[in-house]
């Protein structure tokens, strides 16, 4: 029996663990939340919530803002009608979604170091080149190594994909131009990775029920 009671706490304090959603600082100004949809609609009603939505030449007229919030340990699928530059139309839905998926949402966001990605690192566009080695001279010889430029790559259409999050008076906002297409020819721009996966963890998350 207490084995079994041992073993319980254990998982609940894992579980507890699994659940928690960090304390993170902003990465905008005043003047960008006063100017901020999500921050003026949404600001202190919930305890935190995470917002995902696409800008791009087809998508400027008429975008959803999904949002996946919780309050009192209570998660809730808000979605938001977002006509070009103006203020948030209507709340399209609001329900509730089970505990285990807004747990599991942030423990995978946990795994992609999300709480701490950069704007600038998830916006690498290319590669610098490497300064030529010199050797040393051999026989009279200077050998010198040169390594080429790596081809700069742009996209000319696509999508720019915004996560923000909020948590009392605190704005986070990642903005990432065309992340897949990059991240395809870049790999080794890891926080981009990170970006793109933290991306489709919310989808699938909103998507679940």
């Amino acid at each position: 029996m207490n084995r079994l009671l041992l073993v319980i706490l254990i998982l609940l304090s894992i579980y507890q663990t699994y659940a928690q959603i960090p304390v993170f600082n902003s990465n905008v100004n005043d003047d960008f939340k006063a100017k901020s949809l999500l921050f003026k609609k949404l600001k202190h009603k919930y305890d935190f919530l995470i917002a995902y939505h696409v800008e791009g030449i087809t998508r400027m007229k008429n975008a959803k803002i999904q949002i996946i919030a919780v309050k009192n340990k209570k998660w809730r699928k808000l979605t938001f009608i977002y006509e070009g530059k103006s203020c948030l139309k209507r709340r399209l839905t609001s329900k509730k979604i089970d505990k285990s998926i807004g747990n599991e949402l942030i423990a995978n966001l946990g795994k992609e170091n999300f709480w701490t990605l950069e704007n600038d690192s998830i916006n690498y566009r290319e590669i610098k080149s490497k300064p030529p080695v010199t050797r040393k001279p051999i026989n009279d010889t200077v050998f010198v190594i040169g390594y080429k430029p790596e081809r700069t790559l742009v996209a000319i259409d696509g999508g720019s994909y915004y996560l923000q999050m909020m948590q009392g008076d605190n704005l986070r906002v990642y903005k990432s131009n065309n992340p897949d297409f990059y991240f395809k020819y870049y790999p080794q721009f890891l926080h981009i990775g990170n970006f793109i996966r933290s991306r489709d963890a919310f989808i699938d998350a909103f998507g679940t029920f």
